[in-house]
C-alpha cells in the first residue's frame, strides 16, 4: 500500500504533468496497492513538466528598468538644452529692454543744450525731427506699408565704442532702433536704411523669427533645424535688400553704404531683434555672398524671397507639430 510520503510525492508529479495523465496514473497505483514500491507505466506518455524559467520575468524586469533610465537620461539632456536655448533668447530680450530703456522716441527728443533763449536750436531741432518724419512717411508710401511705425534712437556711446545696429522688433506696434549717430546722416542714407528695416515691417518678419527661434530651442539636437534657421535669417536679410533695390536705389550706392554700416557699427544687436548687419564678425564669403546678391541686377523681384521667408518658419513649426 502507498504510504503517506508516496501520496506527498506522487501529488507533487501530477501537479508537475498533465492533468488527466495524472489522474489516471493514479488510479493504475491506487489498484496496484500490493508493495511499498510502484513503477510508471511507460504506455501513458508521461513526461516531467520543464522547470519554470524565473530568471526570465526578472531579466524582462532588468530590461524595462534600464529603457526608463535611458529615457530619462535623454529627458534631461533634452530639457537642459531646450533651458539653455531658451535662456539665451530670455537673456536677449532682457537686453533689448534695456536698450528700449536707453533710448528715445523721435517724437520725444528734445534739442541738446536747449534754454529759453534758445530759439534758433529748437527751430533746428523740429526741422530735423520733421525730416525724419518725412523720411518714414516717404519710406513707407514707396513700399505700401500703411502701419504705424515709431523711430527711436540709442543713447550715444561716448568715445570710440562701436555702437548697435539698425534694428526692428515689435509686432502691435513695430519699433525702429537707429544708432546714435543716426542722427547726423545725411537723406540718402536714411533712406536706404528706413527702406530695409520697414521691409522686414511688410513681411511680419519678426514674428518669423521668433518662431523659428521657438523651433531651434526645442529642437536643438537637429542640426537641419539651425540650417533652415540660418537660411532663414540670409533670406530674411536678402529680401530686404531687394526691397531696397526695388524702390529704385542703385545696387552700388546701397552697396556702399552697407560696407560703411559694418565696418562703423560692430556691437551686435540682440538675438530678439531684426539686425541690418546681423553679426559684427560677419564672414568674408557671407559678406561678399551678400553684396554680389545686391550687385547682381539679373536677380528677380523679393516676391518669391518673402514666400520663403514665410515658408521656412512654417516647416520649421511642422517638425513641432
Amino acid at each position: 500500500a502507498l504510504t503517506s510520503n508516496d501520496r506527498v510525492e506522487l501529488s507533487s508529479l501530477a501537479a508537475l504533468t498533465d492533468s488527466s495523465s495524472a489522474q489516471s496514473f493514479l488510479q493504475l497505483v491506487e489498484l496496484d496497492g500490493a508493495g511499498t514500491g510502484f513503477s510508471v507505466p511507460t504506455e501513458l506518455g508521461l513526461q516531467p513538466a520543464p522547470p519554470q524559467e524565473e530568471s526570465s520575468a526578472s531579466w524582462l524586469i532588468s530590461e524595462l528598468d534600464l529603457s526608463a533610465l535611458a529615457a530619462s537620461f535623454l529627458f534631461l539632456i533634452w530639457l537642459s538644452g531646450a533651458v539653455l536655448f531658451g535662456s539665451r533668447w530670455l537673456f536677449s530680450g532682457l537686453q533689448l529692454r534695456r536698450l528700449m530703456n536707453q533710448s528715445t522716441a523721435l517724437a520725444a527728443m528734445k534739442a541738446s543744450g536747449e534754454t529759453s533763449e534758445g530759439d534758433g536750436s529748437k527751430r533746428a531741432h523740429r526741422a530735423w525731427q520733421e525730416d525724419w518724419n518725412q523720411a518714414l512717411r516717404t519710406a513707407c508710401a514707396e513700399l505700401g506699408l500703411k502701419r504705424r511705425v515709431e523711430l527711436r534712437f540709442s543713447k550715444p556711446t561716448g568715445g570710440d565704442q562701436p555702437e548697435n545696429s539698425p534694428c526692428t522688433f515689435g509686432f502691435m506696434t513695430p519699433k525702429i532702433l537707429l544708432p546714435a549717430t543716426a542722427k547726423h546722416w545725411q537723406s540718402d542714407r536714411r533712406r536706404i536704411v528706413l527702406l530695409h528695416e520697414l521691409g522686414h515691417i511688410q513681411s511680419h518678419d519678426w514674428v518669423s523669427r521668433r518662431v523659428a527661434q521657438f523651433g531651434c530651442a526645442l529642437h536643438w539636437f537637429n542640426p537641419l533645424v539651425w540650417i533652415a534657421f540660418d537660411r532663414l535669417k540670409l533670406e530674411q536679410e536678402n529680401s530686404c535688400d531687394r526691397a531696397v533695390l526695388d524702390a529704385g536705389v542703385k545696387p552700388s550706392v546701397y552697396a556702399r553704404h552697407l560696407l560703411d554700416l559694418i565696418s562703423s557699427m560692430r556691437q551686435a544687436a540682440p538675438l530678439s531683434t531684426l539686425a541690418m548687419i546681423d553679426r559684427p564678425k560677419t564672414t568674408p564669403s557671407r559678406l561678399e555672398a551678400r553684396l554680389m546678391n545686391i550687385l547682381d541686377s539679373s536677380t528677380n523681384p523679393s516676391r518669391r524671397r518673402r514666400l520663403l521667408s514665410l515658408s521656412i518658419p512654417a516647416a520649421l513649426l511642422s517638425v513641432l507639430l
